[in-house]
């Protein structure tokens, strides 16, 4: 878990403790499946769903995000199996970006410098609020493995080949902008 860029009583999860928890129900335990993706609004970057996986060859399931009782525990924990929908069923599909195909995509300026690569995405699991993304830079560029905090108050689009943010960014940031 990582602390909020600003506020460090703030706890943040990271993609790869989302996905793969499992999504129980609060009542009677009931598995529903395991998250396997983060659903974003493209232009709020809040989080409007989990995509949840069952057994294999069944379809992919939508679990609205305003149904999650609680996240920050070792289960994903929701009211009823009601509140899960079939992808084809979820209205807002259309409006989303899914943040797992998201790591490893290059992330560049409007102006066409190359940051680095997208690493990972902080959440904040009280609000669903995506606050930052975490950027790989280069290694030539930095001489380590350091990763700059792009936070998401930056007007970020999402492309078929590339994040780009419209300001430009400084990868000689300050602490609360950088994280080892």
């Amino acid at each position: 878990m990582a602390t909020h860029p600003e506020r460090k009583d703030i706890h943040l999860l990271r993609i790869d403790e989302l996905v793969g928890k499992p999504v129980v129900t609060a009542h009677r335990s009931k598995r529903l499946g395991r998250v396997a993706d983060i659903a974003v609004d493209h232009q709020t970057y809040r989080v409007v769903g989990l995509l949840l996986r069952g057994l294999p060859f069944e379809p992919t399931r939508v679990l609205p995000y305003v149904e999650v009782q609680s996240l920050e525990t070792a289960a994903v924990v929701v009211e009823s199996d009601a509140t899960v929908l079939p992808l084809k069923a979820w209205a807002q599909r259309a409006h989303v970006v899914r943040l797992v195909p998201l790591q490893g995509k290059r992330f560049v300026t409007a102006a066409g410098q190359d940051v680095g690569t997208v690493s990972d995405a902080l959440v904040d699991p009280s609000t669903g609020d995506v606050r930052a993304f975490e950027i790989a830079l280069p290694v030539a560029q930095t001489g380590s493995g350091r990763q700059l905090l792009i936070r998401t108050s930056s007007a970020i689009q999402f492309g078929a080949d590339a994040v780009i943010v419209s300001d430009p960014v400084s990868t000689a940031a300050g602490p609360a902008d950088v994280c080892d």
